[in-house]
Order: structure tokens, then sequence, then C-alpha cells
């Protein structure tokens, strides 16, 4: 217990004559009188006086009645456990208003993410939209996986346990590589964080996807000479647009990615000079010390005709991308969304419907298993390796970026020559796989046997389900005249 007592320090005065008084309490708590300007007004502090480093110093603890002596020994009792531990509480109340005052000037300057989700949407909106070419499959990754189970957790209090807790939930339906998918997007979000001090330090660091069966597999898929022979088939007896068929054969032809074919607008295309030019802002974005240069793809006879199909398709070559949205903004074209090629094909690879979806059905399904417009790239780069093109040519028409900048620089020049090549002899095996595909009789009539079958189950199939809500409709009827 202190010295003092409550009515002491409300009733005590400065003796006459004198300017300073200090009352002391115990363990170095004091309360401190002193004179104002006004004889008459006297002003009362609590103070802590203490030791440190053979320095003796004084510790302000507030003013009298704002803290009241219990209050007062409180706070000192705190600063005393500081002292002992060897911390000067001066610098400590110093380097916490450091604090508050930084972070007061962080916010002025813009968002200061508070908690996971907020991290979330400051990381994409100022450097994933900038830096990744598909920053909406990162949001998506925040939407539906991070921010429900952790979103409104504080930066400060986020710990590898809670990181843990998700993958485990995650893992647990069944969903392992997801995992892999939303460790690594969280690491991200926290290293750029940790950067610009949102968050003091990657508690992801011990964290493998290895660990829920989330590292993956490196996709391999690609296509054999017998499936592109019955894709043939498949696609020009499929419910696709012809804009879509033409698209498919354009990426196998020319090995360009499905963002970058999408984005293709008719000014990007010279059929006099056989070549499709796609700009810096269509390609992808990568890291490292890349050089952004147009690529320049030759178009081969057997991709130069499917260009020309989409040319004409673009109005007569009046509008302006090869593969417009429906979707049109304040009466201006734009271009289909990057996934739509993506989800047209995967949804005639199923028999399983998703709700959403009204385009579904097995009719592009092909033995060797599911298949994406971007496997038709990797098969495009396979297929040139092996009828003998060189690997760095193969890079090069596929645009693929090695990280060397003297080849990226000096080479360029070199393999248009080769690259040119490599496309025409890709052409002519792909334009003699079609032709093969063409007099296999048998073939074009399974194909088209299959998708009579398939379309009569459909009608049945519609007609049952017309069946049953007529059925239901009928006796909800029923049931209210009957109220």
């Amino acid at each position: 217990m202190g010295i003092l007592t409550d009515r002491q320090v409300q009733l005590s005065k400065l003796p006459d004559g004198m300017k300073e008084r200090y009352l002391a309490d115990g363990n170095g708590l004091c309360l401190r009188l002193r004179a104002g300007k006004d004889t008459a007004a006297q002003k009362k502090h609590w103070v802590l006086r203490y030791m440190m480093s053979g320095v003796a110093k004084k510790h302000g603890l507030g003013a009298y009645p704002l803290v009241s002596l219990a209050v007062a020994r409180d706070l000192a009792v705190a600063a005393n456990r500081k002292i002992q531990a060897g911390i000067d509480p001066i610098e400590s109340k110093a380097t916490a208003a450091a604090i508050r005052h930084a972070d007061t000037v962080a916010q002025s300057l813009g968002d200061h993410p508070q908690t996971v989700a907020e991290l979330g949407a400051t990381w994409l909106s100022q450097y994933a939209a900038k830096k990744h070419t598909d920053k909406s499959y990162s949001a998506a990754v925040f939407k539906n996986h991070i921010d429900p189970v952790l979103g409104k957790l504080r930066l400060e209090l986020l710990r590898a346990k809670h990181v843990s807790g998700l993958l485990d939930a995650i893992h647990s339906r069944g969903a392992s590589r997801t995992c892999g998918v939303v460790l690594s997007t969280l690491r991200q979000a926290i290293k750029w964080g940790m950067a610009r001090e949102y968050i003091a330090g990657d508690i992801t660091a011990g964290l493998k996807g290895s660990e829920w069966g989330g590292k993956g597999q490196m996709r391999d898929r690609t296509l054999k000479d017998g499936e592109i022979m019955l894709l043939h088939h498949l696609v020009e007896n499929s419910s696709l647009t012809p804009r879509w068929k033409h698209g498919i054969w354009l990426i196998l032809s020319t090995g360009t990615r499905v963002e970058e074919t999408l984005l293709a607008e008719v000014a990007h295309v010279d059929l006099e000079k056989n070549e499709w030019r796609i700009p810096v802002e269509n390609q992808k974005k990568v890291n490292g010390n890349a050089k952004p240069a147009e690529h320049i793809v030759h178009l081969s006879p057997f991709a130069r005709a499917q260009m020309l199909s989409l040319v004409a398709l673009a109005d007569g070559g009046q509008g302006r991308f090869l593969f417009p949205s429906r979707v049109q903004k304040d009466d201006v074209e734009q271009p289909a969304n990057e996934k739509t090629l993506t989800h047209v094909v995967t949804d005639r690879q199923t028999d399983e419907p998703k709700t959403g979806r009204t385009q579904q059905s097995d009719e592009l399904a092909l033995p060797g298993g599911h298949w994406t417009p971007h496997d038709l790239r990797r098969t495009l780069s396979t297929q040139m390796g092996e009828l003998g093109v060189a690997s760095d040519v193969i890079d090069r028409c596929i645009n693929h970026v090695t990280g060397d900048l003297v080849k990226q620089t000096y080479h360029l020049q070199l393999l248009r020559a080769q690259m040119q090549d490599a496309w025409t002899i890709w052409s002519d095996k792909l334009s003699s796989l079609i032709a093969q595909a063409s007099a296999d009789t048998a073939t074009r009539n399974t194909v088209k046997g299959g998708i009579v079958r398939r379309l009569a189950k459909q009608e049945l199939d519609r007609k049952v389900r017309k069946q049953v809500r007529t059925a239901a409709t009928a006796k909800l009827d029923k049931k209210k005249e009957s109220l």
C-alpha cells in the first residue's frame, strides 16, 4: 500500500512561497505540485522517479484528477516492471508515440489494411491488378477460400496456426491442390504487406503446400496424332460457334496463349505479309529482366486459313476484335473474357451438369482425358520438338521468355527464319492429319452417329423434365383448390 490517501491528494497544496513540491507515495511514485502563472492556481501531476544506468529520471504518468491515485499506482507498477526488465519507460513511451505517428502518416497517404481481408483487397488492387495476368483468379481465391475464414482476423493477430487450420479444412474436403494455391496466394500478399510494414513477418514461412498435397502435378497433357484427327470431327460436328472452332485451330497451329488470342484485333493481322502482331500489352506479364517486345507470329498456310475466316467473321473486317464479347460497354466493342474459351471447351467434356451452365455435353471429350485450350499450345511445342525443331526456336515461337537477357536481345533476328520454318513444318503435319481425318469416313460416321444419339437423349430428357414440371404444377393447383 502507498502512503498517500485520496483525501490527502485532493487537499494537497503548495506551502506559501514554494513553487514546487513532491509528495511521495512509495515505489518511486510521487505527486508533483507546481505553481502556475496565477499563483492561486496549482498543477498536480503524477511522476515516477527511478534510476536507469546510474542516471536519475522522471517519468510522467498523467495529471490529477484526470488520473486518480489508484490509476497512478497501476501505471507505476507497470513502469517499474519495465525498469526491472531493463526497459526505459520514457524511451518505450517515445517509441510507442512514434509508431502511432507513423501509422497516422501511413493512413493519411492511403489505405492501411488492418485485417486479412483488407490486406488481400489492397494487394489485389495495388499489385496483382498490375502484375498478374489473371488477377481475377487471385481475387477468387481470397473471396472463396481465405476471406470467409480469416478475413476478419487482424493482421497483428494472424498466426501460422490460423493458416494451417484453413488448409486442414480445405484438405478435408478433398481439394488438396487448392491448398497449394491458397497458400501461395496468401504468401504473396503477406510478403507484399511486409515490404510496406502492414504486417510484421511472414507467418507462412514454415508452411509447405506439399504437407497438404497441394504442390500439385505439373500439367503435361498433349494431344496425340489420333486425338487431333478425332478432334477435327468432334469440333466440326459440335455446337461450337464458327468463331470458337477457328479459335481452337488457330491456337493449335500458332501456339499462342489463350489470353493473347482472345485479345487479338483485326488491325494486328496483316494477311498480305502473313503476320499476326501481338503487342506487349496483350502478352503475359513476366518478372525478372525480360525485355518487353512485340511478338510476331508467322501465319502458316493452315493458320492463315483460320485467320482469314476470323477476319471475315469480324463484320467483314469492320469489327475491332477477332473474338468480341457479347456484352458491350457504352456501345463500345469489348474482347471476350480470357476464360470464355476455356469454359466453352470444358463444358463440352462432361456429363455432370453445373449450376448456371447452359451448354454442357461430352461432345469434345477425347480418349486421352480432359484437355484445355492451353494444352493445344503445349501440343504444338511437343510436336515441333518431335519434328526436329531446336528448343530455343520453339521457345521463340510460343513467346516463352527464358530469362537470358543476352539471348532475348541478340538472338531475336537470327531466329526469324527458323521460327517461320518451324510454324510451316508444323502446319504441314497438321494439314496432313486433318486430311487423313477427313478421308476417314468410318470415324466421321461414328462421330455423327454419337451426336445424333446425344441430341436424341437431350430431347428425351427435356420432355421428361417438362412432364415432371407439368405434373408438379397440376398437383399444386389441385391442392390450392382443396384449400
